[in-house]
């Protein structure tokens, strides 16, 4: 079994809130340029995705990216998980409350 990283579920706004962080965040590709991903987030905002190698994910399909904060628009790749083309049914409403959500309840998952 994978173990993945302790981080955080962010939204492009909150994002500047974890700067040297471990997150997560869901994004829809613009384009890719050289070592840089150009992605919008749930929240409209501009994310610059700093890569290792090409993604091959083409503009418009919706990604979850993991990586390090490391300003309040740019983010390390550790991994990207596509959601498999531009023809998802992706809630961005939904992805951004979420966001919100589990950033104002710090103890969600805390057993009781």
């Amino acid at each position: 079994m994978v173990a993945f990283a302790e981080r955080t579920w962010v939204n492009g706004s909150l994002l500047k809130n974890f700067i040297g962080e471990n997150v997560s965040i869901f994004l829809c590709v613009k384009d890719e340029a050289g070592a840089n991903l150009i992605a919008t987030s749930s929240d409209n905002q501009t994310i610059t995705v700093k890569i290792s190698e090409p993604s091959g994910v083409p503009a418009g399909d919706w990604i979850e990216v993991q990586g390090k904060a490391t300003t309040a628009t740019t983010i390390q790749c550790k991994d990207i998980m596509s959601f498999g083309g531009e023809q998802i049914d992706f809630d961005k409403d939904a992805c951004d409350m979420m966001a919100h959500f589990v950033n104002n309840c710090k103890d969600i998952f805390a057993c009781t």
